[in-house]
Protein backbone atom coordinates (compact mmCIF):
# COMPACT_ATOMS: atom_id res chain seq x y z
CA UNK A 1 0.00 0.00 0.00
CA UNK A 2 1.41 3.36 -1.04
CA UNK A 3 0.68 6.37 1.11
CA UNK A 4 1.12 9.87 -0.26
CA UNK A 5 2.56 12.23 2.30
CA UNK A 6 1.70 15.89 2.43
CA UNK A 7 3.23 19.11 3.63
CA UNK A 8 1.28 21.74 5.52
CA UNK A 9 2.18 25.37 4.93
CA UNK A 10 1.14 28.04 7.43
CA UNK A 11 0.52 31.20 5.43
CA UNK A 12 2.55 33.45 7.69
CA UNK A 13 5.64 33.63 5.47
CA UNK A 14 6.28 35.63 2.29
CA UNK A 15 4.50 34.13 -0.70
CA UNK A 16 7.71 33.48 -2.63
CA UNK A 17 8.99 31.38 0.30
CA UNK A 18 5.74 29.39 0.33
CA UNK A 19 6.01 28.73 -3.41
CA UNK A 20 9.62 27.61 -3.02
CA UNK A 21 8.67 25.31 -0.12
CA UNK A 22 5.93 23.73 -2.26
CA UNK A 23 8.33 23.27 -5.18
CA UNK A 24 10.78 21.55 -2.84
CA UNK A 25 8.02 19.29 -1.50
CA UNK A 26 7.18 18.29 -5.06
CA UNK A 27 10.84 17.57 -5.88
CA UNK A 28 11.09 15.43 -2.73
CA UNK A 29 8.11 13.34 -3.85
CA UNK A 30 5.38 14.57 -1.53
CA UNK A 31 1.86 14.04 -2.83
CA UNK A 32 0.08 17.03 -1.30
CA UNK A 33 0.58 20.63 -0.28
CA UNK A 34 -1.97 21.88 2.24
CA UNK A 35 -2.10 25.60 2.93
CA UNK A 36 -3.73 26.90 6.09
CA UNK A 37 -6.82 29.08 5.92
CA UNK A 38 -6.26 30.49 9.35
CA UNK A 39 -6.76 33.87 10.96
CA UNK A 40 -6.07 36.84 8.66
CA UNK A 41 -3.04 35.53 6.83
CA UNK A 42 -2.47 35.47 3.05
CA UNK A 43 -5.54 34.38 1.11
CA UNK A 44 -5.33 30.60 0.84
CA UNK A 45 -6.75 30.23 -2.67
CA UNK A 46 -4.54 32.97 -4.10
CA UNK A 47 -1.43 31.38 -2.60
CA UNK A 48 -2.50 27.93 -3.83
CA UNK A 49 -2.95 29.36 -7.34
CA UNK A 50 0.56 30.83 -7.20
CA UNK A 51 1.90 27.46 -6.07
CA UNK A 52 -0.09 25.64 -8.73
CA UNK A 53 1.40 27.74 -11.48
CA UNK A 54 4.92 26.89 -10.27
CA UNK A 55 4.45 23.13 -9.74
CA UNK A 56 3.47 20.24 -12.01
CA UNK A 57 2.30 17.16 -10.12
CA UNK A 58 1.62 17.83 -6.46
CA UNK A 59 -2.02 18.05 -5.31
CA UNK A 60 -3.01 21.36 -3.69
CA UNK A 61 -5.68 22.42 -1.27
CA UNK A 62 -6.67 24.42 1.76
CA UNK A 63 -5.89 22.56 4.92
CA UNK A 64 -8.51 23.46 6.02
CA UNK A 65 -11.12 26.04 5.13
CA UNK A 66 -14.51 26.25 6.82
CA UNK A 67 -18.16 27.07 6.06
CA UNK A 68 -18.34 29.92 8.58
CA UNK A 69 -15.74 32.37 7.31
CA UNK A 70 -16.11 31.24 3.67
CA UNK A 71 -19.56 30.57 2.26
CA UNK A 72 -19.65 27.07 0.70
CA UNK A 73 -20.75 28.48 -2.68
CA UNK A 74 -17.64 30.69 -2.73
CA UNK A 75 -15.53 27.70 -1.67
CA UNK A 76 -16.98 25.72 -4.60
CA UNK A 77 -16.10 28.52 -7.04
CA UNK A 78 -12.59 28.86 -5.58
CA UNK A 79 -11.77 25.13 -5.58
CA UNK A 80 -13.14 24.73 -9.12
CA UNK A 81 -10.99 27.65 -10.26
CA UNK A 82 -7.92 26.14 -8.59
CA UNK A 83 -8.74 22.77 -10.15
CA UNK A 84 -8.84 24.28 -13.64
CA UNK A 85 -5.64 26.29 -13.10
CA UNK A 86 -3.80 23.16 -11.94
CA UNK A 87 -5.27 20.70 -14.46
CA UNK A 88 -7.10 18.60 -11.88
CA UNK A 89 -4.77 18.77 -8.90
CA UNK A 90 -7.10 20.49 -6.42
CA UNK A 91 -8.22 18.85 -3.20
CA UNK A 92 -10.45 20.42 -0.58
CA UNK A 93 -9.75 20.24 3.11
CA UNK A 94 -12.91 21.30 4.92
CA UNK A 95 -13.34 21.60 8.67
CA UNK A 96 -15.27 23.45 11.34
CA UNK A 97 -12.57 26.09 11.83
CA UNK A 98 -12.50 28.35 14.80
CA UNK A 99 -9.26 30.31 15.07
CA UNK A 100 -10.45 33.55 13.45
CA UNK A 101 -14.14 33.37 14.21
CA UNK A 102 -14.01 35.57 17.30
CA UNK A 103 -12.21 38.43 15.56
CA UNK A 104 -14.68 38.19 12.67
CA UNK A 105 -17.70 38.19 14.96
CA UNK A 106 -18.71 34.71 13.79
CA UNK A 107 -20.38 32.28 16.14
CA UNK A 108 -19.46 28.69 15.37
CA UNK A 109 -22.72 26.80 15.87
CA UNK A 110 -23.61 23.21 14.97
CA UNK A 111 -20.24 22.31 13.39
CA UNK A 112 -21.30 18.81 12.25
CA UNK A 113 -24.41 20.21 10.56
CA UNK A 114 -22.38 23.04 9.02
CA UNK A 115 -19.93 20.59 7.46
CA UNK A 116 -22.65 18.25 6.20
CA UNK A 117 -24.61 21.15 4.68
CA UNK A 118 -21.50 22.73 3.17
CA UNK A 119 -20.43 19.49 1.50
CA UNK A 120 -23.91 19.13 -0.02
CA UNK A 121 -23.80 22.64 -1.49
CA UNK A 122 -20.21 22.26 -2.73
CA UNK A 123 -20.89 18.87 -4.34
CA UNK A 124 -24.02 20.18 -6.12
CA UNK A 125 -22.23 23.24 -7.47
CA UNK A 126 -19.18 21.28 -8.62
CA UNK A 127 -21.56 18.98 -10.52
CA UNK A 128 -22.96 22.00 -12.36
CA UNK A 129 -26.28 21.82 -10.52
CA UNK A 130 -28.26 24.52 -8.80
CA UNK A 131 -28.29 24.60 -5.01
CA UNK A 132 -31.08 25.76 -2.78
CA UNK A 133 -30.38 24.97 0.85
CA UNK A 134 -32.10 26.14 4.01
CA UNK A 135 -29.92 24.38 6.52
CA UNK A 136 -29.23 24.98 10.14
CA UNK A 137 -26.07 26.90 9.20
CA UNK A 138 -25.73 27.00 5.40
CA UNK A 139 -28.24 28.69 3.13
CA UNK A 140 -28.37 29.16 -0.63
CA UNK A 141 -31.11 30.33 -2.97
CA UNK A 142 -30.88 29.00 -6.51
CA UNK A 143 -27.08 29.25 -6.38
CA UNK A 144 -25.30 28.05 -9.50
CA UNK A 145 -21.77 28.61 -10.69
CA UNK A 146 -21.52 30.81 -13.79
CA UNK A 147 -19.14 28.30 -15.38
CA UNK A 148 -18.97 24.54 -15.70
CA UNK A 149 -16.43 23.17 -13.24
CA UNK A 150 -13.83 20.95 -14.89
CA UNK A 151 -14.25 18.12 -12.38
CA UNK A 152 -17.39 17.35 -10.35
CA UNK A 153 -15.58 14.98 -8.00
CA UNK A 154 -12.85 17.15 -6.48
CA UNK A 155 -11.82 15.18 -3.37
CA UNK A 156 -13.14 16.64 -0.13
Amino acid sequence: MTVALGVGLPLNRPIDELVQAARLAERLGYGFVWASDDRLQWDVFSVLAAIGLQTERIALGPGVTNPYSRHPALVAAAIATLDELTYGRAVLGLGAGGTAHGMLGIERTAPAAALREAIGVIRALLAGAESTADGRVVRTRSAKLDFMPPRPDVPI
